[in-house]
């Protein structure tokens, strides 16, 4: 794997992909935040007496089931190919990438973890959202956390509202993703 002027030469086609894709969603993303960020302020304020115990122990235990399925698809040729790529790309060595032996930005870092997660489809599913979401919220949420020192509680909260991300948005596709075979 090498790279000229920055670019990945292996995988050229993928770089214009992605960026596209980032550039397109990045706005709808950040929108998402904003309108998340708002709605749950009260909540957040709150959080220490609206957080249950049984649901920071579902979170955690769907942590550690993500994190079993990440260490799994480290093994696996989809897992290879995603760290190779990750690592080629280069980055800011801030997030580590699982069994990668490296660090880079907590984008890249969160897309390997995320994508080796689901490797062997041992991740989660929720029949309620029609998702599986532990994987990329537990990838993102590391990824990040690495970089600020986030603390469990934080992370907690941070998955909780992942969630409730996930299962908004679902109920608005949940139709459309059907009719599409997923």
């Amino acid at each position: 794997i090498s790279a000229k002027n920055g670019a990945n030469t292996r995988y050229p086609t993928q770089n214009i992909h992605i960026i596209r894709c980032i550039s397109a969603s990045a706005r709808h993303t950040e929108a998402v935040c904003r309108y998340m960020s708002n709605r749950s302020r009260p909540w957040i304020k709150n959080s220490s007496t609206a957080m249950t115990t049984n649901t920071a122990k579902s979170v955690k235990n769907s942590t550690l089931d993500a994190l079993g399925a990440i260490a799994a698809g480290t093994a696996t040729s989809t897992g290879k190919v995603i760290t190779g790529y990750v690592k080629s790309l280069g980055g800011n060595p801030q997030s580590t990438v699982f069994g990668g032996g490296f660090k880079t930005n907590a984008p890249q870092a969160a897309l390997a973890n995320g994508t080796m997660g689901h490797a062997l489809e041992l991740d989660d599913y929720s029949r309620t959202i029609m998702s599986h979401p532990a994987n990329p919220l537990t990838s993102a949420i590391l990824a990040l956390g690495e970089i600020k020192g986030t603390t469990g509680k934080d992370a907690i909260l941070a998955w909780v509202m992942g969630w409730e991300v996930t299962a908004q948005t679902s109920k608005a596709v949940r139709h459309a993703i059907l009719e599409t075979g997923w």
